[in-house]
């Protein structure tokens, strides 16, 4: 698999790409930059939008704007006006701020977060309604992660990062309660830890190994390693499948702790990539409320 950089955006923490099909482009965030990132693959043209709050991940919507985890909340956000919307607030998280987050099957988005202190299992993964109500799924956790839901709805895939396994809990359609959790795979000693995380038509995850320069296709039903793509750089943050057959893997990458030496020796840090694979993912989910 060739690996592909289209976006030389030298982003602090570029995550939580999400493909567009109704627009042909890809979403993008660089949490610690507050910056949305839009970058349409067949120009390379990327159109930013900034913020003044860090934003940790968005997701589709409906009628064409965005739902946003935003450092301290959720919000809907209007691309192409700039304009800001909020929804609710997590007063509970002091000290915190959001992280990866996705929209589920059912219209409802998914979000969690972590300690700006990298203080263990403080976080919770929240779920915004369609009636735009909030509720908490999970807590005690420290680094909200990857999301990923099987096509018959019965599981969530989940990454809680500092774990450096993979969950799976029991979905239910009808409410945003989550059970049965169990690990179903682990990510090897010296690879990092897993970060986001897309599933494609097959069932199987592609997770990104921040700190394991990587991005590796997994089994969850034998917990072993299909394939993997090594990247010019460590910190591989995301991935999702996209383009017009949605057979190609986006991964964001990211620089914040680098060393200034290591920044040397991976001037590419914080870049966004694309690589063919020879399968494909599923459309984005889109916020209905």
């Amino acid at each position: 698999m060739t690996i592909e950089r289209l976006v030389d955006a030298k982003a602090r923490i570029g995550e939580g790409p999400i493909w567009d099909e109704r627009l042909g482009c890809l979403y993008w965030v660089d949490i610690l930059g507050c910056t949305i990132h839009r970058t349409h693959p067949n120009s390379t043209a990327d159109d930013q939008l900034k913020l003044d709050k860090m934003v940790g991940a968005v997701a589709l919507c409906e009628d064409g704007s965005l739902i946003a985890a935003l450092e301290d909340g959720f919000a809907r956000v209007r691309f192409e006006t700039g304009s800001v919307e909020p929804i609710w607030t997590a007063t509970a998280e002091a000290g915190n701020r959001f992280n990866d987050g996705k929209c589920d099957p059912d219209g409802r988005f998914w979000a969690g977060t972590m300690s700006l202190t990298s203080q263990r299992g403080v976080g919770s993964l929240y779920c915004l309604q369609t009636d735009l109500s909030v509720a908490t799924v999970l807590e005690g956790v420290s680094i909200s992660n990857g999301l990923a839901w099987t096509d018959d709805r019965k599981y969530l895939y989940y990454i809680d990062s500092p774990t450096r396994e993979i969950w799976r809990f029991d979905y239910d359609p009808a409410s945003p309660s989550l059970t049965h959790r169990t690990t179903v795979v682990r990510i090897p000693d010296g690879e990092g830890v897993p970060d986001g995380m897309t599933i494609d038509r097959d069932g199987n995850l592609w997770v990104a190994q921040w700190g394991g320069g990587r991005v590796s296709c997994f089994s969850p039903r034998t917990g072993t390693r299909l394939n993997q793509i090594l990247f010019p750089v460590s910190q591989v943050s995301s991935c999702t499948f996209g383009g017009p057959d949605l057979g190609d893997l986006y991964v964001t990458t990211a620089w914040n702790t680098l060393s200034d030496e290591s920044r040397r020796q991976q001037p590419e840090a914080g870049a966004l990539y694309r690589v063919r694979t020879q399968t494909s993912g599923y459309p984005a989910d889109r916020f209905r409320g």
